[in-house]
């Protein structure tokens, strides 16, 4: 405990946690929520979801860690709400190194949100795609740390998909991390970084959440990709997805599922819904 005149702060973990202000009772600080982008920020977060969670999550502070090697701290408004970040929110740029490397970066860029923004423990983190299995790792090496992790459309056992792109991602520079993201790979990362292992805070759970494209164009993407991908793996596979994640590979054992909505892979991290059904849980 550190003593200061009039005001004493609680550390816990090492983090600062709460602050009491002598004659006035306990003040809570407000709790933090990070959010991992998927692979290659390639779907990054919506102004939309993001304005839903700061206003449903009014006592939360909602920040954007971004994989890249860039540490530049920040932060803007978006619609009425304060979100800070670290990194560079540029498509195809962040999420390109293998989860390892992402999970320590997003363990330096907390430590430095931490600091230059007050940030308190114990954390929530959101994590879309790749994003939900950085999210596991960063999770795991930060023991007591972690509250709440929810998964958005994560692969959890891989995708088909990722084994048919390997021979593209290589000549793109990014062949390292897609490989991490095929069902076999998937089924190493499991063994080795169970989920029933994680050492979250007291109540802490891992969530998990899925889409689903119907192979119309109003389920395209960016570039195409989701129409492509469902299309790929209905036919091939026979399995229903949100476009590039298998509807199986987005559960996960011992994790609770917050349900499925009719977004595509894509557009989940888009959506007011899908916003306001995480805050629920977070706010508890």
């Amino acid at each position: 405990m550190h003593n200061h005149p009039g005001k004493c702060h609680i550390a816990w973990g090492g983090f600062l946690v709460c602050s009491w202000n002598l004659g006035r009772g306990m003040v809570a600080l407000p709790r933090t929520l990070m959010l991992l982008h998927g692979l290659l920020n390639w779907h990054p977060w919506g102004r939309p979801f993001l304005r839903g969670l700061a206003r449903a999550l009014p006592h939360h502070r909602v920040v954007l860690v971004y994989t890249d090697a860039c540490t530049q701290v920040w932060r803007r408004d978006v619609g009425g709400a304060t979100v800070f970040g670290c990194g560079r929110d540029w498509p195809y740029l962040p999420g390109r190194e293998v989860l390892s490397v992402q999970a320590r970066r997003v363990q330096v860029k907390w430590e430095l949100l931490r600091r230059e923004c007050g940030l308190a423990a114990p954390i929530d983190v959101i994590g879309h795609s790749l994003g939900g299995l950085v999210a596991r790792l960063f999770a795991e090496r930060e023991p007591g740390l972690v509250r709440h992790v929810v998964t958005i459309a994560t692969p959890h056992h891989g995708t088909p998909l990722a084994t048919q792109g390997l021979q593209l991602a290589g000549c793109l520079g990014w062949g390292q991390v897609l490989r991490e993201l095929t069902p076999a790979a998937m089924a190493e990362f499991n063994r080795e970084h169970a989920p029933q292992a994680l050492r979250l805070t007291s109540g802490g759970r891992v969530f998990t959440l899925r889409g689903r494209a119907n192979g119309t164009l109003r389920y395209w993407g960016t570039c195409g990709e989701v129409w492509y991908g469902q299309r790929r793996l209905l036919r091939r596979y026979g399995t229903a997805s949100d476009g590039l994640v298998p509807d199986d590979s987005a559960l996960l054992d011992g994790a609770v599922h917050l349900g499925d909505f009719p977004y595509d892979h894509r557009a989940l991290v888009r959506s007011v819904q899908v916003a306001r059904r995480i805050a629920e849980v977070l706010r508890e």
